[in-house]
């Protein structure tokens, strides 16, 4: 109980808008193709400047951080999406996912 009374403020609100999120993901929508991009070039960015932050331009962790990405694009590629790209209206069509 101790950890819901001490939690910061800023924690409530994320946690709403976390379940909205999650909400509107249960129903099938459409977004736009440049929307659909915006978060995972948000994120890789942050990710290598965390790398960088962290380890400076070491070759290794460079090179760990880029075979990561590669392999999770592999998979990522191989798994069935059920999205589709309908390249005329310029979005991308998602099932929901409930």
């Amino acid at each position: 109980m101790s950890i819901l009374l001490k939690a910061p403020l800023w924690v409530w609100p994320l946690l709403v808008l976390l379940i909205v999120l999650g909400l509107r993901s249960t129903r099938p929508r459409e977004l736009s193709d440049s929307s659909v991009f915006v978060w995972p070039a948000i994120m890789t960015a942050l990710s290598v400047y965390s790398i960088a932050a962290t380890y400076g331009a070491h070759p290794v962790a460079l090179a760990s951080w880029l075979l990561g990405m590669i392999a999770a694009i592999l998979i990522g590629r191989m798994l069935p999406l059920g999205s589709s790209l309908v390249s005329v209206a310029k979005c991308v069509d998602l099932p929901g996912d409930g």
